[in-house]
Order: C-alpha cells, then structure tokens, then sequence
C-alpha cells in the first residue's frame, strides 16, 4: 500500500479515483489493514472529487474492517473516523451527525503513539463543543491537551494553526470576540508562517464574522480585501471566490448597504459549485431571501425560495425571518406576522441565554485564572524543594527543614508581591473606566477636571468645559430596546474621540451624559470643537442607524470666572438644557 500511496502524490484528483477504483481487485485478497488502508485512499479520493456519499461508504467500510481496535489497526481507525466525521459535516452540518466519531476518535486514540493523530482528534472533537452553551470549559480542555502534546514534542506551525483555530471558534461560538479575534489571529499567522493559503483563507473568514460582531467594521473589511487578493493568486482553491463574495455580503449587510450586500450574495450563488459547503450556500440562499424582503421584491423571494427548495430538498428553514418574508411573498400576513413575532421571541430567547452564558463564562474564566496562579506557585514550590534537596546531605535535618519553609514562605511572598506589581496597573485603569465604553468614569474624570481646573487657576491657563447628552435617549431606549442603546452610545464616543486632541480629557458622567475637559482652549475655540462633534456625529449617524436619527446637544462654558469645577460644570449645564429649548442638536455658549 506504501507504493501506492506515493504514485496517488503525483495525480491529480480525478486521476486519483480512476487509479484507485482500478486496482480495487488487487486489494481484494490483501490483508485486513491493507484492505482499510486502500478503503480510506478510496474515500479521500471520492471527496476529492465531490462524491461524498460514495465517500461516506468507503471511509464506513475502513471503520467496520479495523474495528475493534488493536495496536496495529488503532491510528489507521483514528484516521478513518475523522475523515468519515468530515464528510458528514460536508453533507448536513449538523453536530449530531459528525460528533459521533469525532469522540469515539479521542478514546480511540488515546493508545497510540503518533503524536499528530492524537492532536487532530482532540482539536476536531473540540469543535463538537461549540455549540454547547455551558460547555466551553469541555472544549477548551481538549485544546489545552492538545498544545500540551503539541509544545512537547516541539511540533511544526501548521499544528499549532490548528489549535488556535479551534480555540478561535469555540471562544467566537461562545460569544467571547475578543478572544476569539485573538486566537484566529495567531493562527493565520502560523499559517501565514509555512505558505498554507487553504488555512490562512479559512482564518481570514473566521476573522470577518469576529470583526462585524465586534463592530470593527473597517477590520472587517481588510479582511474580505485579502480574502479577494488570496482568490485571486490562488485560482487552484476554486472556493475561495465564493466565500470571499459570501463574506462581502455579509459585511455590507452589517453596514447597512443592503444592495450591495444583494449583489455580493447573488454573486456567491453564481459560484456556489465552486464549493463543496452545501451550509454555506443554503445560508446564501436563506440571506438573498431576506435582502429582497428588505427591497419589497416578492418576486425574487419566491423564486430564490423555489431554487432553494430544488437543489435541497429535504432542507426545512428554521429561521422565523427568512418564513416570514416567503409568506409575505405569498400574500399571506397573519402568517408573517407570526413568524415575525416568532423571530422577535427567539431573539429575546437568545439574549437571555447569552446573559447566563456570560455568567457562567466570566465564572469559568476567572477559576482559570485563579487554578493558572495556582499552578505558578505549585511549580516555584517544586523547584525550591528540588534545590534545598541538592544540599540535604551537608546540614542536619532540622536546619534543611528550616531553611526549605523559609525558602516557601518568601517565595510566596515573592509570587504575591510579583503578581500585585503586575496586576497593579490593571486594577488602577479598571477603577477609572468606563466598562461601556472604555473611557473615563464619572468618579475619575471629575478627579482629572478638579486638577485641571487648579491648575489653570493658578497658571491662568484657558480651559474649557463641554457638556452634552444624547438627544431623545430615553425614547431610543424605549422603542429599540437597551442593546441599540448601548450601540448609540458608543457610537457617540468613538465619533467623539476622533474630534479630540491629547490635551483633551472626555468622560461618561453616566447614563447618556458627557463631559470633556479641554485644556488651552478659547471660548470661541470650544465652541468649535462643540460643532464639530456635533455635526460629525449628525452626518455620520445617518450610515449606522437607518430607523431613528441620532444627534447631542451640547453646552459650552469657560472655567474662567468660577470659582471651582462644580460651578462651571452648573453652568454648562444651563447652557445644556437652553440648547434643549432650541429643538436639540444645537451647541450652546456661555454669552452667546
């Protein structure tokens, strides 16, 4: 079997499946384990190839001759298993059809010795744990002894690709997009590291999905630029096209430019045998239907419904939007009505859930935290011990004794004292921030105002005070609900700070109200910058919220003349709530 393993190298995927089917009866007299080794060669070329279920039978028969397993047989089994949990990922994307042999893989392969399959099984059934709400720490454990194996056998960069990616999707699954972007990031860069385009473009697609939930849209946007560029030099990965239109659509979707987003995702079903993910190409499908809702084209709606409907047709949509928008299409409201409140009753569903999961997540990720401290003060522990152990032999026993507690008792201290040191500065930026938004907080920024306004008292420096709020708030708050709440506030902030200089200092005050403290600044100056941010808050505001409009109003004031921060900040606000007066919107300046 060796020598045909190193002849399929050198053929090309249709060349494969013809070599291998006519050879099948050399192989039909061979030994067992040649026999699963030639059925394994026959499904992997049957993939290759696109003729999954024939492959699903091939690698099946693998599985049925190696099993039960034996020393001999147990790798090949592994193998077998995971490619079969592939291609049943390939067909239906459902976790409970391809999980299955991922774990009977794990237990398989715990009595092998070939390090890289004992990796694979534990990174792919990581990922049947992504799903699973209140089962990260399962997941992640899996992972954790898969970068143990792989960092002490001292494995290549590709493994290690494959580990951060898993440990990227799980955590992105799990609604943790920081650390989802984090762990992504570092496996692309594996894999930027030995060439692997294949890994870096499937990298890149997780990237895109991480950035639009962390509203880092521009992010996203380089990444479906390279996802483009990548398509384009690598023309032999026939998918990457499609999924780098897919991904543009979704990006504009998040922007809002449903159009384009139409575009991109047609674009995509143009492509869509470019790829074997038949999820995908539903999902593409199940987005045209609720673009054309979106553009009142219940033409388009049915017809997309029926294509859908021809090339799967045991495929039921789940999602209440994409029904309700079909039975739009049909004329028939009450059922739209339904569904739309069916949607509006997941989405509350989900937001609950994701509430507890944050609950349980940051409970999770603090134990971690506290058993990786755990862990550091064992291991000074040992190698202290190791150390007075060399020296056992040239003291008595009492003086060892004591010089092995004493050594413990500093080294603790020594941990205790590193970790406050460490920790310090975190703790410090923590009490003084915003948790929202992530700029100063009310306690803080008045601390900062206080000494600014001491300042320029005693150097008779200019310093201006801008006060503002959100304008009709509570209204968004009330009709959109607390999330696009949020959004429209740190929307606010971001808009904000691209306006302010370092001698600028800008804090929540609380709830939708603000402050900046603007050091060096005339009246006429702060004025300026007022209807700066204004404005640019107004323009840029019609792009991210289609349904409502967003806008501040501001009260500007001079701390010259007052007698301490309090009283300027009073009379900003009077400035506030006379710009209020004037229909909102509108920046307000002390005299005029």
């Amino acid at each position: 079997m060796s020598n045909v393993e190193q002849h399929l190298m050198s053929l090309s995927s249709a060349e494969k499946l013809h070599y291998l089917q006519s050879i099948s009866a050399d192989f039909s007299v061979a030994p067992v384990l040649e026999q699963a080794k030639y059925q394994h060669e026959l499904g992997m070329a049957l993939e290759e190839n696109k003729q999954l279920t024939s492959a699903l039978k091939a690698f099946s028969k693998s599985i049925d001759m190696l099993s039960p397993a034996t020393d001999s047989t147990r790798t090949m089994l592994v193998k077998s298993l995971l490619e079969r949990s592939y291609v049943n990922y390939l067909i239906n994307f459902e976790v409970e059809s391809y999980c299955p042999d991922r774990k009977l893989a794990v237990a398989v392969a715990e009595g092998i010795i070939d390090v890289d399959v004992k990796i694979r099984a534990l990174v792919q059934y990581a990922f049947c744990f992504k799903e699973k709400k209140m089962q990260l720490s399962e997941g992640l454990a899996l992972l954790d002894d898969a970068l143990a194996l792989a960092q002490e056998n001292q494995l290549p960069a590709n493994t290690l690709g494959m580990i951060y990616n898993a440990s990227g999707n799980l955590y992105r699954n799990h609604q943790l997009y920081d650390q989802a972007s984090e762990y992504l990031s570092n496996a692309y860069e594996q894999w930027a590291s030995v060439n692997d385009y294949q890994d870096m473009f499937n990298m890149l697609h997780g990237l895109v999905a991480t950035s639009i939930e962390r509203l880092e849209l521009s992010q996203a946007q380089q990444h479906v630029d390279e996802m483009f560029q990548l398509a384009k030099q690598q023309p032999a990965f026939e998918d990457f096209i499609f999924f780098a239109y897919y991904n543009a659509g979704l990006l504009a979707n998040a922007n809002k430019q449903w159009l384009k987003a139409i575009s991109y995702f047609e674009k995509a079903r143009e492509l869509q045998n470019n790829t074997q993910e038949t999820f995908f190409i539903k999902q593409s499908y199940q987005q045209l239907i609720l673009l054309y809702l979106r553009s009142n084209d219940s033409e388009k709606i049915l017809l997309t419904y029926k294509e859908l409907n021809r090339l799967f047709p045991n495929y039921v949509i789940k999602h209440a939007g994409a029904l309700a928008a079909i039975a739009y299409a049909h004329g028939d409201h009450a059922e739209t009505s339904k569904q739309f409140l069916l949607q509006l009753d997941h989405e509350v569903a989900e937001r609950r859930l994701f509430l507890k999961h944050t609950m349980h997540v940051n409970t999770l990720l603090n134990r971690q935290n506290t058993s990786e401290l755990d862990k550091k003060l064992l291991n000074q522990t040992i190698e202290i011990q190791q150390l007075q152990l060399e020296n056992q032999q040239a003291a008595q026993k009492r003086s060892v004794q004591l010089l092995v507690v004493s050594a413990i008792v500093l080294a603790l201290m020594l941990v205790l004292i590193r970790y406050l040191f460490r920790n310090r500065r975190k703790f410090q930026k923590l009490a003084r921030t915003d948790v929202l938004t992530g700029i100063a907080n009310r306690r803080y920024i008045l601390e900062k105002g206080d000494m600014l306004f001491k300042q320029a008292k005693v150097k008779s420096e200019l310093l201006a005070v801008l006060l503002f709020d959100i304008d009709n708030f509570k209204l968004v708050n009330d009709s959109q609900g607390h999330h696009v709440g949020d959004q429209v506030i740190n929307f606010i902030v971001n808009q904000t700070q691209s306006c302010l200089t370092k001698e600028c200092e800008f804090g929540r005050l609380g709830g939708d109200e603000f402050i900046i403290m603007a050091k060096g600044l005339s009246i006429n100056s702060a004025k300026a910058l007022a209807e700066e941010i204004r404005v640019k808050v107004e323009e840029n505001a019609k792009a991210f919220f289609i349904d409502f409009s967003v806008s501040i109003s501001i009260g500007v004031v001079s701390a010259e003349g007052f007698e301490n921060l309090a009283s300027a900040i009073a009379e900003a606000d009077t400035m506030l709530y006379e710009a209020k007066g004037l229909g909102r919107n509108v920046v307000v300046c002390q005299n005029g």
